[in-house]
């Protein structure tokens, strides 16, 4: 950007800032349903407005900032920036759900502030999508044995399309942010619309978790195999995540159907079963998976349900599933839930019957 044109923003910057105030505080007011509309559209475009010109007042600052790697706590730096949405996201914007898989002690040496502006820069956009949806952030350490540690973002919405590459500056200054850092972004439309944006910053560890520590939080056996069932592109994307931080590898299916055609040409460790899908729902197809022969039909199968009361889980349990996680997922509850689930198997991950048979 231009000297000139950036010397332009500040000027833009307080003005919309009292736009946004001031349609938020109209927000909240007793509006008829059509005055309502007109406040909602004010905020909606003096947000996306705002955004636009931060995301450009930070892009003409970048080249003069040089990133400067510390040594960080990476859940610390997860909470600074979920604390500031939990203080600024209106009644009328869309819910954020911000989850760290990696261990609560690990510290990385990294731009903290970068990642901070990274991360608050892909919820400030994916939120501005729409009012009424989710938007749901995964922050996750991918750990290697030959190579350098990366830490990954994801992002996923399902609330509109992705903009034009070339007119979204957030995406523009998030590009930035994590070349900058050493990294990349990619981004990818989601099947049922929406998207979602994945960065990969490479880092290094500087203090691992407490061995101790570590003995309570063990991961599940190697290379085991999890079918993971949901129409909902997000859904899929966040527990792949967590899956893949726990060691597992991961298959995916849109609904019941796929599920069942799944099952019965491969053999799975697991099953996460969304529950109310097109097509065949997860209790139908649990139903069905049970009718297979042999092993194929005693896979346990975790139901994944935004109603995991009593009476639910019932219904669940009587229709041959093992157990519930409730949605949004919390890491520490699906891995416990995993785990309680395939000890009592005493198998061996069928990834690892595979290759030992090959």
């Amino acid at each position: 950007m231009a000297p000139a044109s950036a010397a332009l923003l500040p000027g833009l910057y307080n003005p919309l800032q009292h736009l946004v105030a001031a349609a938020e505080l109209l927000d909240r007011q007793r509006l008829t349903p059509e005055a309502r509309a007109c406040a909602r559209a004010i905020l909606q475009s003096g947000r996306m407005i705002l955004n636009v010109v931060e995301d450009l007042r930070q892009l003409s600052a970048l080249a003069a900032e040089p990133s400067l790697p510390a040594p960080s706590s990476l859940c610390e730096l997860v909470e600074d920036v979920e604390a500031l949405w939990r203080l600024q996201t209106a009644p009328s914007a869309g819910r954020l759900l911000l989850s760290c898989t990696a261990p609560a002690g690990v510290s990385l040496n990294i731009d903290g502030g970068g990642f901070k502006q990274l991360l608050n820069t892909l919820i400030g956009r994916a939120l501005a999508a729409g009012e009424a949806g989710v938007v749901e952030a995964v922050v996750a350490l991918e750990l290697s044995s030959d190579g350098p540690a990366t830490l990954r973002v994801n992002v996923g919405q399902s609330l509109a399309a992705a903009l034009p590459s070339a007119h979204d500056s957030g995406l523009a200054l998030c590009t930035a942010v994590a070349g900058r850092m050493g990294g990349a972004l990619t981004l990818a439309a989601n099947a049922g619309g929406g998207e979602t944006v994945t960065v990969r910053l490479p880092t290094q560890i500087m203090e691992a978790v407490d061995e101790s520590a570590g003995e309570d939080a063990h991961v599940l056996p190697a290379r085991t195999h999890i079918l993971i069932v949901d129409d909902n592109a997000t859904n899929r994307m966040v527990a792949g995540a967590l899956c893949e931080m726990f060691g597992c590898t991961t298959q995916t299916a849109e609904d019941g159907v796929e599920a069942v055609e799944a099952a019965r040409a491969s053999r799975f460790d697991l099953i996460l079963m969304d529950i109310k899908m097109p097509r065949m729902d997860g209790i139908e197809a649990t139903r069905a998976i049970r009718r297979l022969p042999g092993a194929l039909g005693r896979v346990p199968i975790v139901a994944l349900t935004a109603n995991g009361d009593a009476e639910a889980t019932k219904v669940y349990l009587a229709n041959g599933m093992d157990a519930v996680v409730e949605k949004p997922i919390k890491p520490d509850r699906l891995l416990e839930t995993l785990q309680a689930v395939l000890e009592p198997q005493g198998h061996e991950p069928v990834a690892a019957q595979a290759s030992s048979a090959a």
